[in-house]
């Protein structure tokens, strides 16, 4: 009897980790769809964080780190144009940091 009791104990703690992955992934989304691309690496993060072996989970973190980086990068380039630029090497200096291994962000920096 022990024995059943623990697994359906395990079953159910699963059962309430996936709800959390889910509940984060649907954020994530609804991020991702607003253009909230910052709060979507956030909620992503946090469901990798509970399911680290959920490949959807790493690929939507992968793609909104991506987005993040061109939106701040393309933020970068206005305050560039504008002659802020504090506000555009603050911008290019994230877009770096989401999207490391970019050309065009090294050239500009």
């Amino acid at each position: 009897m022990a024995n059943l009791t623990s697994k359906l104990l395990l079953l159910a703690l699963a059962a309430t980790m996936a709800g959390c992955a889910s509940a984060a992934m649907r954020a994530g989304e609804q991020a991702d769809i607003a253009r909230d691309y910052d709060r979507a690496i956030v909620e992503y993060t946090k469901a990798v964080r509970e399911n680290p072996d959920d490949r959807a989970a790493k690929q939507a973190l992968d793609n909104a780190k991506i987005r993040a980086s061109l939106d701040h990068f393309a933020r970068g380039r206005r305050y560039e144009n504008a002659g802020r630029l504090d506000d555009a090497l603050m911008e290019v200096q994230l877009a770096n940091e989401l999207n490391p291994g970019s050309a065009d962000i090294e050239q500009i920096l």
